[in-house]
């Protein structure tokens, strides 16, 4: 890893923000969706949730809600820190400010398709599996965002919706913003939110048959 340290002295800006989504984040999303499972089975195994008149698929898509607005606040705080924390420091700002909250708002769309994934997950199997499955696809994403097929694995998305933006490569190196790729913003946006609501939509009818063990 010592090639990246000279990008790291040149400007944190753009590592901070990649190493976020690149790593970060998703080990971060695994992590908040095992701890909502392991709070709600510590808790009785959803018994207080099951024995009560309650649309259970609501209460499921409740629970993907507030894990999404919290993964989105704190993708925003982080991008805020990192913008600040360089002007104050008088550290060249290679990104702007306002690249710099948009690519964030932006990131944590295009990875908010997971929550409903890990929570399912986590139910299943605990939060040891989410938790492997996004490490190991995070780091893979790096590799598989460069290749043509990138639009097939949606861990890829963060990182190709940020190249537009913040001007930060799948492999982590700056380049130009090139005009035509401000393309992939929309569609990007638009398969992750599809892709969204057809987890969170299956994952609650799922939840919605569950019975009382």
């Amino acid at each position: 890893m010592d090639y990246l340290a000279p990008m790291v002295r040149e400007n944190p800006q753009h590592m901070s923000l990649y190493w976020w989504y690149a790593f970060i984040l998703y080990g971060f999303i695994a992590i908040l969706c095992g701890l909502s499972i392991q709070r709600e089975q510590r808790a009785g195994k959803f018994y207080s949730v099951y024995s009560q008149p309650i649309n259970l698929s609501g209460f499921w898509v409740s629970k993907i809600t507030a894990i999404a607005l919290f993964v989105l606040g704190a993708s925003m705080l982080l991008g805020l820190l990192v913008g600040l924390t360089t002007f104050l420091n008088s550290v060249p700002q290679a990104i702007s400010l306002a690249r710099i909250l948009f690519g964030s708002i932006a990131i944590a769309v295009s990875s908010i398709w997971q929550i409903p994934l890990c929570l399912w997950l986590a139910n299943k199997a605990g939060t040891f599996l989410p938790l492997l499955i996004n490490i190991v696809m995070g780091l893979a994403s790096t590799f598989i965002g460069s290749t043509p097929y990138w639009w097939v694995v949606p861990y890829t998305w963060a990182s190709k919706i940020s190249e537009p933006i913040t001007g930060i490569k799948s492999s982590g190196e700056m380049g130009a913003i090139a005009n035509h790729s401000m393309m992939l913003i929309p569609i990007i946006l638009c398969m992750a939110t599809l892709l969204f609501l057809i987890l969170t939509f299956a994952t609650s009818k799922w939840f919605a048959r569950q019975e009382v063990k």
